[in-house]
């Protein structure tokens, strides 16, 4: 298919003869479907231009095209309010007594429009709850299983995967994660489905998954074609989104410079916009790759600047970041008692939220403050619990055999700032691949955790 939108120039050639009907139905669909109004303002002007078409002609084959797409999006606007009605109810109950009830509604409202509504849903309760976010794709998914096929609801289905795999990634199940994007992929191929706006999230998000397998080169490949595929669908607050995820992906890849250019660049370009969660995540990660290179003078500011946005939001896990991050800035700034509170406060509020690996990296960083003030007993603690959060996991056995190491070297009083930063290093890699196996060898310098990709 060629991967662009519909022109005046394109149907006068098939109005000619020169190219065939069959040739703009996978675009006309993959576009109209996902509600393009440059294709749409395309072929009207063209219509509008050539009164003399007449019936039966190649003219009004693209139109049955056209009355097919214009079909879905009358059923899409005639379900919507149901839908969207039914979209609270469900997500007010538990989640296990939401498909029961969605079961039991009228077929008709249980057409596309809901399952859009859910991956909005789903989109919406990220970053703040991961859990629940996975919880709604995989409602839609389920839902758009028994839908009867089109390629618009194929491409619904590949981006629940997608908002399937994205949540897995970010809860640590990366293989998983890789599968499902590739699955959501294949989805997108039916009839050639999706326009550069679907294509970009697909980038997007398949880029976080890359980044957080440690794949640096294919992870900034894909970002940058999502972000210039959000840019040709005209959607730059969304391309704006997508350059914050590649400052993080230049962060974890040792380029500490380029990634604090980057999110510096985002911030200056959201200054005429009015996003503030963006914003949010902007000045955050900013903070964060500051305190990586030692670099404070800022921090304060970025930091106080976000903290009435995260009270606002109401997001706990979002809170955790920021407590997280102001503990990095009291270590560097030398507060250890405050730096210390800091870990202990998100080191617990992550384990009540079921986010072992980040309950484990910032216990990590909370043991290299208590090294650091000669508190062997609070180390030896602290190695015995994060050991314990991977007991009895099958797909961390590799895992857990590094932090039984690190408690031993606890027990010995043989750790040091070292070794803790090789463990931090070691369980950014784990998450790909379970089986990858600890070596204290000092290998590239890995930064302390804490930014936050968008999606």
């Amino acid at each position: 298919m060629e991967d662009v939108h519909l022109t005046r120039e394109l149907l006068q050639a098939v109005f000619r003869g020169d190219r065939t009907p069959a040739d703009l139905v996978p675009l006309v669909l993959g576009h109209l479907f996902s509600f393009c109004p440059t294709c749409e303002e395309a072929f009207r002007a063209w219509r509008g231009a050539h009164p003399e078409v007449p019936a039966f002609s190649h003219g009004e084959a693209v139109d049955r095209v056209l009355i097919q797409a214009v079909g879905i999006l009358e059923q899409i606007d005639e379900e919507e309010p149901q839908a969207r009605a039914l979209t609270e109810e469900a997500l007010s109950l538990p989640p296990e007594e939401r498909l029961p009830l969605l079961e039991q509604a009228p077929l008709k409202a249980r057409g596309p429009a809901l399952a859009a509504n859910l991956l909005e849903a789903a989109r919406a309760s990220l970053p703040g709850d991961p859990h629940e976010s996975l919880t709604r794709a995989r409602l839609a998914r389920t839902l758009l299983q028994h839908a009867e096929l089109t390629p618009y609801v194929a491409e619904l289905y590949a981006r629940a995967v997608a908002y399937v795999a994205n949540g897995l990634r970010i809860l640590g199940n990366l293989s998983e994660a890789a599968e499902m994007m590739a699955h959501a992929r294949f989805l997108l191929r039916y009839e050639e489905g999706g326009d550069r706006a679907v294509k970009a999230e697909l980038d997007n998000l398949e880029g976080l998954v890359r980044l957080y397998q440690r794949e640096y080169p294919e992870a900034e490949a894909l970002l940058k074609r999502a972000i210039l595929g959000y840019r040709f669908a005209g959607l730059e607050r969304e391309a704006l989104s997508v350059g914050v995820d590649l400052a993080v992906a230049y962060r974890d890849s040792d380029d500490l410079d380029r990634s604090i250019e980057t999110q510096r660049q985002v911030l200056e370009a959201l200054e005429p916009w009015d996003e503030p969660q963006l914003e949010l995540f902007a000045r955050h990660n900013l903070a964060v790759f500051l305190c990586d290179a030692g670099e404070y003078a800022e921090v304060p500011e970025l930091l106080e600047g976000n903290r009435a946005a995260i009270e606002r939001s109401g997001s706990t896990v979002m809170l955790l970041h920021f407590t997280w991050a102001e503990g990095l800035l009291a270590r560097g700034l030398g507060d250890l008692e405050a730096a210390e509170s800091h870990f202990a406060a998100a080191r617990h509020g992550y384990s009540r939220r079921e986010l072992p690996f980040d309950a484990v990296l910032v216990s990590l960083d909370l043991a290299g403050v208590y090294l650091e003030q000669g508190r062997s007993e609070e180390v030896k603690a602290l190695a015995a619990e994060a050991a314990q959060v991977f007991e009895g996991q099958e797909r961390h056995t590799e895992t857990l055999a590094a932090l039984t190491l690190f408690r031993a070297a606890a027990e010995l009083e043989r750790v040091t700032q070292e070794l803790i930063q090789e463990l931090v290093g070691y369980l950014r890699r784990s998450f790909l691949d379970p089986n990858y196996r600890f070596r204290a060898v000092r290998g590239p310098s890995s930064p302390p955790p804490g930014a936050l990709p968008v999606v």
